[in-house]
């Protein structure tokens, strides 16, 4: 065999355990997520995204305009709107113009909203550590996590701190 050959082996190699890799990932976030969206749903009614809605708002010290809550999710105005005119239908946020710019409108969680936003962060943080957490040993945690944050890294869009 050629060292060229040798190369070419070495490298498809290399790129295989990478896309395997990369597959893991994909199918372990999907999991997570179809588990967190059936869960919320079942036990408290709300989808993941009104519960990030939710956190947004609980971050922000209880009121946040629908841009910062569109940024918080990665969501566009169209998207974000009717996220929150559902809610407000359930009766989970209020909506209301801002009196000073009429383009700009606020949103506050409502007492049921909290409610929820409590019940369902507590079904967050189990499947948190049952599907994140506890797998994780510290011997891994370094470089999970530095491989997170580079990837987080990469997207230039304002996160919130969870």
């Amino acid at each position: 065999m050629s060292s060229t050959s040798a190369t070419t082996d070495d490298s498809s190699s290399h790129d295989a355990r990478r896309l395997a890799a990369w597959s893991d990932f994909l199918l372990a976030s999907t999991h997570v997520q179809q588990l967190l969206e059936r869960t919320l749903r079942t036990e408290t009614g709300v989808s993941f995204a009104q519960f990030s809605a939710l956190d947004t708002l609980r971050a922000t010290g209880g009121s946040a305009t629908v841009n910062q809550i569109g940024e918080a999710l990665l969501y566009g105005t169209g998207s974000v709107t009717n996220l929150l005119k559902a809610m407000e239908r359930d009766r989970l946020v209020t909506r209301a113009r801002s009196m000073t710019d009429r383009r700009v409108v606020h949103v506050e969680a409502t007492p049921a909203g909290r409610a929820v936003h409590a019940r369902a962060s507590e079904l967050v943080l189990d499947i948190a550590r049952q599907e994140f957490t506890e797998l994780l040993t510290d011997e891994d945690l370094p470089a999970v996590a530095g491989f997170l944050a580079r990837m987080s890294e990469r997207d230039s869009r304002p996160r919130r701190q969870p």
